[in-house]
C-alpha cells in the first residue's frame, strides 16, 4: 500500500510537466523556501585525495620547496524564501554565513632561499548577511538587483616578510611576522563580549540579455541560440566598520647568522599578545564576470565565463577568473552540471546534479580543488555542495 501510494504522488507531482505547455517539461515553481544549503572546498598541496584511502597518511614535506598552499571556503545559507511571477519578475530573501582562508606561504621562505621582502598570503574572514534580490525586465534585458547588510565576524590584516642573504662573514636572516585578528567583539581577557563596530551594505547586479533572438540569429540559425550577460558582485556602498583586534607578532632571523659557530639566543623572537582597539574598514571581495550561455538543443547549454576578483586581504589583490560548463537538463527534471575553472584562486572541476520533482528539489554537487590545474583532474581535495528546497 505505501509502494503504491508513493507511485501515485510521483505522478501527480510530475503530471503538470508531462503536459506543460512546451512540451515534457516540469514548470518552475511559483514559490519556493530553502534549507540547509552548504557549499564546501578544501585545496591544498600537501595532501591529495588519493592519499586519504591509503593505510597509512605520509605527507610529503618536500613539497614544502614549492611553497605551502592551504584553501578553506565555507558557505551556509540556513533559510531563503522566493517568489517568481512566471518569469516577468520576483524576488528573493536570504540570510547566511560566508567564511574564507587561504594560506599561501612563499616557496623561497620554506626553503630558505635568498630573498629580498618578500610577502606571503595569510587570510582568514567570515561574514554574515542578510540579502533581498529582485528581479525584472527592461525591454529585453532581464535585470537583477541584490543589496545586501554584512557584518564581519572576524578579519585578519596579516604581515609576512622574508629576506635571506648570504655572504662569506655569514648569513642575514629575517622573518617578520605581524598578524592582527579583528572580529565582532572583544578578545581580550575578561571582556564582556559586546558586539562592537558596525554593518556594512553593498549591491550585487546583474544584466542578461538574449542576444541572438534580439538580432535575429536564433530565428535563422536554431542552432545559435545564446545569450550574454554581466554579472557584478559585493560592490560596496558602506564599509563595515571593526574596532576590537588581537595582534600577534615577532621574528626570526639576525645578522651575520653562522651556524657553523652555533645559532645566536635571540634568533626566534616573539612579542607580546596585544589586545586593542582602532578602527578598521572592512568590505567584502568585489567581483566582475562576463558570461555567454550557449544552448545548440534544448536540453544541453553551455556557459562561458571570465571575469577579475579584488581582494584586499591578499597581498596581490587583482586575480582573474573563469571557466565553463556544460548543462545537460531532462525536462527541468533531472539536471546535470560539469564544469571546470579558476575562482578565488583555487582551480575547481565541479559535477553537480539537481532532481526537481516540482513539490520538492535536492541539489547535490561533488568537486576537486587544487592551486594547480594539473592535480584538479585526478589528486585534487574534494568539495561537496548540497541544497534542499521545496514550494509550488
Amino acid at each position: 500500500m505505501k509502494k503504491i501510494i508513493f507511485i501515485l504522488l510521483i505522478c501527480f507531482i510530475m503530471i503538470p510537466g508531462i503536459f506543460a505547455s512546451d512540451g515534457w517539461r516540469m514548470p518552475d515553481r511559483s514559490w519556493e523556501m530553502g534549507i540547509a544549503n552548504i557549499d564546501f572546498g578544501f585545496s591544498n598541496n600537501l595532501i591529495n585525495l588519493s592519499d586519504v584511502f591509503q593505510k597509512e597518511l605520509v605527507i610529503d614535506l618536500d613539497k614544502l620547496k614549492s611553497g605551502l598552499f592551504i584553501n578553506l571556503d565555507l558557505g551556509v545559507t540556513p533559510f531563503y524564501f522566493s517568489f517568481n511571477s512566471k518569469g516577468n519578475w520576483g524576488f528573493k530573501l536570504s540570510a547566511g554565513i560566508d567564511a574564507h582562508g587561504l594560506i599561501s606561504l612563499n616557496d623561497k621562505m620554506l626553503s630558505f632561499a635568498e630573498a629580498e621582502n618578500e610577502e606571503s598570503d595569510f587570510a582568514v574572514s567570515a561574514f554574515a548577511d542578510a540579502q533581498l534580490s529582485v528581479f525584472f525586465h527592461i525591454a529585453k534585458f532581464k535585470v537583477t538587483l541584490a543589496p545586501s547588510v554584512f557584518y564581519p565576524v572576524v578579519y585578519t590584516s596579516p604581515s609576512i616578510i622574508y629576506s635571506k642573504k648570504d655572504s662569506n662573514n655569514g648569513t642575514d636572516l629575517s622573518l617578520d611576522y605581524k598578524l592582527t585578528v579583528f572580529s565582532a567583539v572583544s578578545m581580550a581577557p575578561g571582556s564582556t563580549g559586546d558586539v562592537t563596530g558596525s554593518p556594512g551594505f553593498d549591491l550585487s547586479a546583474s544584466l542578461e540579455f538574449p542576444l541572438s533572438e534580439a538580432i535575429g540569429l536564433k530565428k535563422l540559425i536554431s542552432f545559435l541560440d545564446f545569450s550574454v550577460g554581466l554579472d557584478v558582485y559585493n560592490f560596496s556602498l558602506v564599509p563595515s566598520l571593526l574596532q576590537d583586534y588581537m595582534e600577534i607578532s615577532g621574528k626570526i632571523g639576525g645578522d651575520k647568522i653562522d651556524i657553523f659557530n652555533g645559532l645566536p639566543d635571540d634568533l626566534f623572537q616573539m612579542d607580546d599578545i596585544v589586545y586593542g582597539q582602532k578602527d578598521m574598514e572592512v568590505i567584502r571581495p568585489f567581483r566582475v564576470h562576463l558570461w555567454a550561455d550557449w544552448r545548440p538543443f534544448k536540453i544541453l547549454g553551455i556557459t562561458g565565463t571570465f571575469g577579475f576578483s579584488i581582494n584586499n586581504a591578499y597581498v596581490e589583490s587583482f586575480t582573474f577568473e573563469g571557466g565553463a560548463k556544460a548543462r545537460i537538463d531532462l525536462g527541468n527534471i533531472l539536471i546535470v552540471k560539469a564544469g571546470a575553472g579558476y575562482y578565488d584562486r583555487v582551480w575547481i572541476n565541479s559535477v553537480d546534479f539537481t532532481l526537481n520533482l516540482r513539490l520538492i528539489q535536492i541539489d547535490l554537487g561533488v568537486n576537486l580543488r587544487s592551486n594547480t590545474l594539473d592535480k584538479t583532474f585526478i589528486n585534487g581535495s574534494p568539495g561537496f555542495s548540497f541544497g534542499f528546497r521545496f514550494g509550488w
